[in-house]
């Protein structure tokens, strides 16, 4: 029997038939490689949109909750009135100064609700301490004492190498200075001032309503302890699908004024301290 032979032909063959195969698997995993990123971007795309989707979702819930008609129903100053167990849930108990609107709530107050069946909630607590206030250079924040008896609060800060803490009282029907304590940060280049930037004390009279506190050199963010109850935490919370958001608007109890109105409204008689007004 003769032997078979592999002609130049033959070889020629073979050699295609493998450049035909390695150009299939080649082209194989590309195809694969760009349906998976196809899917990964669809992916990432619904995501986005559920995300956009339930951050609108909270962001309305906070813009309704915080409405004038809305909030006077449930809360006065910085206590929640009596009747604001109409909106909060069976859970609502004016003790534990937290106020919890679910689902049902919700509707009644936007109407459709597009986070998942007990997806959407806002939670209402009032705060009582201050922390991690965010200041502005010049920025001023106000803080009520109406409601304390003769003490000290507590004063802590980063940023700013200089902080600014005027306490007025009323005594009558006028406002007057009763302190300014200009408070610097250890190491700050002015050698007036206090020294310790962590825990400053800060005494205040029975005759006190008011201390207004303000950075003077550079953004600070404000730590208070020991004081009466200043504003709510509103957080409003969206589930829809996997994706959940949450926003927190801070809403202060008692109204304030610019940091310009302060020597027209109340220093208008007393000496302006070492930083001005």
């Amino acid at each position: 029997m003769a032997k078979k032979s592999f002609t130049f032909s033959d070889m020629q063959s073979g050699q295609s038939l493998v450049l035909i195969l390695l150009i299939l698997v080649i082209g194989a995993v590309i195809a694969f490689a760009i349906a998976a990123r196809t899917v990964q971007d669809i992916r990432r795309v619904g995501l986005e949109r559920l995300s956009s989707q339930a951050g609108t979702q909270v962001e309305s819930m906070l813009d309704v909750v915080t409405t004038r008609q809305v909030w006077d129903s449930i809360v006065e100053d910085c206590h929640f009135i009596e009747d604001a167990g109409a909106l909060c849930i069976d859970s609502f108990r004016p003790e534990t100064n937290i106020c919890v609107l679910g689902e049902s709530e919700l509707t009644d107050l936007l109407g459709d609700i597009e986070c998942d069946a007990g997806g959407a909630q806002v939670q209402i607590r009032l705060e009582d301490n201050v922390e991690g206030m965010e200041l502005s250079q010049d920025e001023v924040y106000e803080v009520s004492l109406n409601e304390a008896t003769a003490g000290i609060f507590t004063l802590s800060w980063t940023g700013s190498d200089h902080m600014l803490v005027k306490v007025y009282s009323q005594v009558g029907g006028e406002v007057e200075l009763e302190s300014a304590v200009a408070l610097v940060k250890p190491g700050a280049a002015e050698g007036w001032g206090t020294s310790d930037i962590g825990n400053n004390p800060i005494p205040y009279s029975a005759d006190a309503r008011f201390a207004r506190i303000r950075p003077i050199n550079g953004n600070a963010v404000v730590t208070l302890s020991d004081i009466p109850p200043q504003e709510y935490a509103v957080k409003a919370s969206c589930y829809i699908s996997s994706v959940y958001r949450e926003f927190v608007r801070r809403v202060s109890c008692y109204n304030s004024v610019p940091a310009c109105f302060d020597y027209v409204l109340y220093d208008g008689t007393s000496a302006v301290d070492e930083f001005g007004s």
